[in-house]
C-alpha cells in the first residue's frame, strides 16, 4: 500500500506494478509504504528500494579475502583500493577490499589520528611497507597524538588505532590472551557469548514489544481503505476469555463477535469467513449467528465459504451469511442430531471391575455407561426428547434461507452428506468455487480494494514476534483498567474442590477468591457468569453457589449458559440474577451420583488379594479393593439423598420459588434450552452478546463502559510452568500438583467427567454431579 503526500493511497500487488509506477514519475521515494495498513516507513528508507530512483547508491561489496579498512578517509587511501563505480557519499568508506601490497601512506595519515577514530584493521602485517610498520609501530610516548599505540593481535596481524584508553586496553589484552588459546576453544566460547547475547536481547525486544504496543496502535494512521474483513473459523471458538498462546486456530467466543462487530466502521466493506465443522458447539454457534444477524443490519454483504461443513457449521452459514459457497471436491454433512453412547458394564464384568454407583432422580444417568449394557429407558425417553428438539431447531435455522417448505426440508436430511452439485440442486448453497474464487466474489460484492485476514499469523508458521510476546511477561489490557466496568468471569470445565488453580477444571478456591473481590470492588457494577460445565463436585458447586449469591444481593448477575450448564453447572449458575440460555443450551440434570469403582476382581484375576484392617465399619469404606458393605451402601444412598435435597433446595431459594416448583424439573432429567424455560429453569434465550448488554442495563452503566475478564490472561511461560507441575504465581502460591496435569490430560482427551471426578476429586466422600453429551 502507497500513501502519497495528499493523503491518497494506491494498492500495488507486483514487484513490476511498483517498478512501472516508479518509472512514470508517479511514485517518489519520499512517498510511504506499508504491508499491514497500520505501519507507515519512507519508501527511501527501505533498504532495496531506493535504487529504484536512480540516485546510484553503491552495492554491498561482495566477501572477500583481500584485506580490508575500515574508517579512513578516502583521501588517504591508494587509488586502487577505491572501486571507480562507487560514489563517495560519506567520508569513510567501510568493508572496500584493499589489494595488498599497500602503498606508503602519504605524509597526512597521521592526520586523522588526532580524531581518535581512524582505525586500519586486519592488514597482515607482513604486507605492509617497512615504512608504514614503522609508522605504525611508533612509540606513543614520541607524540600522543601523531604515534597512537599500537597491541600486536597475534597471527600476523596489525592494529593502528588513536588514543588507547583502559577499557579499550583491556580489551585488547583479552584478545592476545584468547590468540593463544586452542582454536576449538576460542570458537566454543563465542558460541555461548553469542547465545547468551541472542537470549537476552529476544527478552529485552519481548520487553519493549509488549510495552510499546499500545503506543503502537494508539499512533497509528488510519487505514480509511475499503476493506473487506476476512475471518478464519478453523474450529468451534473456545470459551476461554484468553487465545492459548499454543493454539492459534480457535479464536475466543467474545473476540469472534468483536471482530463481526468491526463491519460497522466506515472503512470495512463486509465480512468473508471461512467455515470448517464445529463438532457439537451447539450454543456458541447461536451466539455468532446472533453476531452476524446484528451485523446483516448494516446492509454490507457477509459471504462465507466451506471446504466441509456439518449441522453446526452449516446452520451459521445458513441462518447468518448473504452468500454460501462450497468447494468443488467439498462435502456437506448436513445429516441430522444425534446422540451416541457407549456402555461398558459387559467389558467391566469381564475384567473383574465394578462400578458400585448409585444415582438419585430417575433421570440421572451420569452413571449409566458404567453400570448398564445399554440404554435404560428413562435416559432413552430423556434424550430422545433432546434429539428431537435439537433436529427441529436446525431445520427452522436452515428455513430462513432455502425456498423448501419445512416439509422438504425434513425430507432433505435423508439424503446427506451432500456432494457440492447436490448442495447447490437442493438449494443449499448459492455457488460452488475454490476459496480464493469466493474470496475474489466477496471482494467485487462489497467494493473492497483490500482484504484483511483477521487470522491470527502464527496460523501460517512461527512468528517470532508473538513467539516472544509469548515468552515474555506483558500485562493484560484488561487487568488496569479503572473506573466503572462489568465483570465476565468464565467457568469452563469439570468442577473440582481446590484452593489452587487447576489445568483444564473450574477449582472452587480461584473462583470462590475472584468473586469475592469483585464483590468489594465497587467500580465493578454488575457482573456475567458464563458457564460451559458438564457439572462435578457438590461440594465445590455448594461453595460456588454461596460465593455467587453473596455476589447477586449486591451487584446484578447474569448467569449465561453455553453449550452446556448440567448438574454442578447448573447449580451453581442458578445463584445468579438472572439466567440466559440459547435454545439449543443443554441445561438441569438436577440429580446426584456417587460411588466408587471396585476393583478387588481384577485384581484377583492378576493374583492380588488385599486384606483391610480397620478401627471403624467405615474406615475404609471408599477403598477401591473392597466392595460395599450393606451398612455401608446404605449409609451412601442417605449421604446422596441429602445432597439431592440440598441442591433442590439451592435452586429454589436462587430462583424464588418453592422447592415444589423444581421438583417437576428435576429427578436428574437433562433439557434443552428451549425446554428449560419452559420448566422455569431460565428466563429467557441470548448468548454471550445478550448476558453482556443484559449486564450493562442492570448495572446502569453507559454500553460503552468496558468489559474486565476473569480469569486473566496468562503467558506461555506461566502455562508452561503450570503444566508440569509449577506454581501459577498470580493465584495461588501452591504448586499445580500431578492430578492437576492429569485433569487436564483427561479434559483434552474428552474423558467422562465421572470419571475424571471420582479420580481426582479430593473429598473422603465422592458426591458428583457431572453429565456428559455430545449431540452431533
Amino acid at each position: 500500500m502507497i500513501r502519497k503526500e495528499d493523503g491518497t493511497t494506491e494498492s500495488l500487488i507486483t514487484v513490476a506494478e511498483f517498478q512501472a509506477r516508479v518509472q512514470a514519475g508517479a511514485i517518489s521515494p519520499d512517498h510511504t509504504i506499508s504491508r499491514d495498513g497500520q505501519h507507515w516507513k519512507r519508501i527511501y528508507d527501505v533498504e532495496g528500494l531506493r535504487q529504484l530512483f536512480g540516485d546510484g547508491s553503491p552495492a554491498s561489496p561482495k566477501r572477500s579475502r583481500q584485506a580490508t579498512v575500515i574508517g579512513l578517509p578516502p583521501s588517504h587511501l591508494p587509488m586502487p583500493a577505491v572501486p571507480s563505480a562507487a560514489p563517495m557519499l560519506k567520508q569513510t568508506l567501510v568493508g572496500v577490499p584493499v589489494p595488498l601490497p599497500l602503498s606508503p601512506p602519504p605524509a597526512t595519515l597521521s592526520e586523522p589520528a588526532r580524531k581518535g577514530h581512524s582505525t586500519i584493521i586486519g592488514i597482515p602485517a607482513a604486507s605492509l611497507p617497512a615504512s608504514t610498520k614503522r609508522g605504525l609501530m611508533a612509540d606513543s610516548a614520541v607524540s600522543s597524538t601523531h604515534a597512537p599505540s599500537i597491541a600486536p593481535l597475534g597471527r600476523q596481524s596489525s592494529m593502528y588505532h588513536a588514543e588507547t584508553k583502559p577499557l579499550t586496553g583491556y580489551a585488547m589484552r583479552a584478545s592476545l590472551w584468547m590468540s593463544r588459546l586452542p582454536r576449538g576453544w576460542v570458537w566454543a566460547g563465542i558460541g555461548v557469548l553469542c547465545l547468551a547475547a541472542w537470549v537476552l536481547a529476544f527478552f529485552i525486544l519481548g520487553t519493549l514489544l509488549a510495552g510499546c504496543n499500545y503506543v503502537r496502535q494508539a499512533t497509528s494512521t488510519r487505514d480509511n481503505t475499503p476493506q473487506l474483513l476476512e475471518l478464519g473459523l478453523l474450529e468451534a471458538p473456545s470459551e476461554e476469555p484468553h487465545s492459548h498462546p499454543l493454539n492459534h486456530n480457535a479464536f475466543p467466543l467474545h473476540e469472534v463477535l468483536a471482530h463481526f462487530r468491526r463491519i460497522e466502521e466506515d472503512n470495512v466493506q463486509g465480512l468473508f469467513l471461512r467455515l470448517n465443522p464445529m463438532g457439537s458447539a451447539w450454543a456458541r454457534m447461536e451466539d455468532m449467528r446472533e453476531g452476524l444477524v446484528n451485523a446483516r443490519k448494516t446492509k454490507k454483504p457477509i459471504h462465507c465459504h466451506f471446504d466441509e461443513a456439518d449441522n453446526t457449521a452449516y446452520a451459521l452459514a445458513a441462518a447468518g451469511c448473504d452468500h454460501v459457497t462450497m468447494s468443488p471436491s467439498g462435502a456437506l454433512h448436513l445429516i441430522g442430531t444425534s446422540i451416541e453412547i457407549t456402555y461398558a458394564r459387559e467389558l467391566l464384568d469381564k475384567l473383574g471391575v465394578r462400578a458400585e454407583l448409585k444415582q438419585v432422580g430417575r433421570y440421572k444417568g451420569a452413571a449409566d455407561r458404567l453400570t448398564h449394557q445399554s440404554m435404560p429407558p428413562e435416559s432413552r425417553e430423556s434424550l430422545g426428547a433432546i434429539v428431537r428438539d435439537m433436529q427441529e431447531r436446525l431445520v427452522s435455522l436452515i428455513q430462513g434461507r432455502s425456498q423448501l417448505s419445512k416439509g422438504d426440508l425434513k425430507a432433505v436430511f435423508g439424503h446427506g452428506p451432500f456432494t457440492a452439485d447436490e448442495a447447490l440442486k437442493a438449494g443449499l448453497i448459492d455457488a460452488i468455487g475454490f476459496v480464493d474464487q469466493a474470496r475474489q466474489t466477496a471482494k467485487e460484492t462489497a467494493h473492497a480494494t483490500q482484504v484483511r485476514s483477521l487470522e491470527p499469523q502464527t496460523a501460517k508458521g512461527l512468528d517470532i514476534g508473538n513467539l516472544i510476546k509469548n515468552l515474555t511477561k506483558h500485562a493484560d489490557a484488561s487487568t488496569d483498567l479503572s473506573g466503572p466496568r462489568v465483570a465476565l468471569v468464565v467457568l469452563e470445565g469439570t468442577i473440582l474442590d481446590g484452593d489452587s488453580e487447576g489445568l483444564g477444571a473450574i477449582r472452587s478456591g480461584p473462583v470462590i477468591r475472584a468473586l469475592r473481590d469483585i464483590e468489594n470492588t465497587a467500580d465493578i457494577k454488575s457482573v456475567v457468569l458464563r458457564i460451559n460445565s458438564p457439572g462435578g463436585s457438590a461440594l465445590a458447586s455448594d461453595n460456588i453457589w454461596h460465593a455467587v449469591r453473596r455476589l447477586a444481593r449486591k451487584k446484578p448477575v447474569i448467569a449465561s449458559f453455553g453449550d452446556i450448564a448440567a448438574s454442578g453447572g447448573y447449580y451453581i449458575g442458578s445463584a445468579g440474577t438472572e439466567i440466559l440460555a440459547q435454545p439449543t443450551s443443554l441445561v438441569g440434570s438436577i440429580g446426584v451420583v456417587g460411588g466408587k469403582v471396585n476393583i478387588a476382581g481384577l485384581l484377583a484375576k492378576l493374583g492380588l488379594h488385599s486384606d483391610v484392617l480397620s478401627s471403624t465399619d467405615y474406615a475404609a469404606w471408599l477403598s477401591p479393593l473392597h466392595p460395599f458393605s450393606e451398612p455401608q451402601a446404605q449409609r451412601l444412598e442417605h449421604l446422596l439423598e441429602t445432597t439431592y435435597d440440598r441442591f433442590l433446595s439451592r435452586v429454589a431459594t436462587g430462583r424464588g420459588v418453592p422447592v415444589s416448583g423444581i421438583v417437576p424439573a428435576a429427578e436428574g432429567r437433562l433439557f434443552t434450552g428451549k425446554q428449560a424455560l419452559e420448566h422455569g429453569l431460565v428466563d429467557g434465550f441470548g448468548g454471550l452478546q445478550t448476558a453482556l448488554w443484559r449486564a450493562h442495563e442492570l448495572g446502569k452503566v453507559k454500553a460503552s463502559t468496558p468489559v474486565q475478564m476473569w480469569p486473566p490472561a496468562r503467558d506461555l511461560g506461566e502455562l508452561l510452568v503450570e503444566a508440569f507441575g509449577g506454581a501459577n504465581p498470580g493465584l495461588s502460591a501452591k504448586p499445580a500438583s500431578a492430578l492437576d496435569v492429569l485433569a487436564y490430560n483427561l479434559r483434552i482427551t474428552n474423558m467422562s467427567p465421572l470419571v475424571q471426578t471420582l479420580l481426582l476429586n479430593p473429598q473422603s466422600m465422592a458426591c458428583v454431579l457431572p453429565y456428559e453429551l455430545i449431540v452431533r
